[in-house]
């Protein structure tokens, strides 16, 4: 009998996992849906809020250049703008 209550106790438990971790990549998805739509609309206030203060995009030969250039985050939303 403790047998069978452990068994079905451990059910719960993996039940209520697979909940929680459907719930998360739900939020992930729709992270990522929202930040491209920031993107593909040119919105920098959006992307602002998805961009970390340390972002940095790397772009080699930007523009025609022989270089590779830097950008930080404040300019790469004001280039968006």
């Amino acid at each position: 009998m403790k047998k069978a209550i452990f068994i079905t106790l451990i059910g719960i438990l993996m039940a209520n996992l697979g909940l929680a971790q459907k719930t998360e990549v739900q939020a992930v998805k729709q992270t990522i849906t929202a930040f491209a739509a920031a993107g593909d609309n040119s919105n920098a206030d959006d992307l602002n809020q998805y961009l970390d203060d340390n972002f940095r995009i790397v772009m080699n030969r930007l523009f025609g250049s022989s270089e590779v250039s830097v950008m930080p985050k404040s300019v790469y939303l004001e280039k968006i703008r």
